[in-house]
């Protein structure tokens, strides 16, 4: 009996992930040092992603961003309309500057959900390296578009 016992508390050790389950040590994350995407599941991935200078205006038509700043301080400008928009993949357009966007401060420990088709552009004052974490995920199709 006391065999049977101590089997049922082990066995559980060896059990199997479930499908689709994932998991990132944080020590394996901080050692990454270029932006790269960890995986790509279909309708979700994400990303770290590393910046030293002010970047582009994007569009992602089909992707909700959710942006967790880890490093760094920035300034977002968001939504508005973009000017001279260039298509620089399947849904999605870059330009070099906006018009009419919300200026916001980020700084570490901030979270930020950017719907699908709203622009993004980040702003850094000064210019320094900081890092965020992106998780993306696919529109649903049903959700009202902005």
């Amino acid at each position: 009996m006391k065999k049977l016992l101590l089997l049922l508390t082990v066995v559980p050790l060896f059990a199997a992930d479930p499908a689709g389950f994932f998991m990132w040590k944080s020590g394996d994350l901080k050692s990454i040092k270029a932006s790269a995407k960890l995986e790509d599941f279909g309708n979700h991935s994400g990303r770290p992603t590393f910046r030293d200078k002010s970047g582009l205006s994007e569009v992602h038509q089909g992707w909700t961003d959710i942006l967790i700043i880890e490093s760094g301080n920035a300034t977002i400008a968001i939504g508005g309309k973009q000017v001279n928009p260039k298509t620089t993949g399947p849904g999605e357009t870059r330009s070099d500057t906006t018009t009419g966007a919300r200026k916001v401060a980020v700084a570490p420990g901030d979270i930020l959900n950017i719907p699908a088709a709203c622009p993004i552009n980040s702003c850094w004052l000064p210019v320094r390296r900081w890092r965020i974490s992106r998780l993306r995920f696919r529109r649903n199709r049903r959700s009202h578009t902005p």
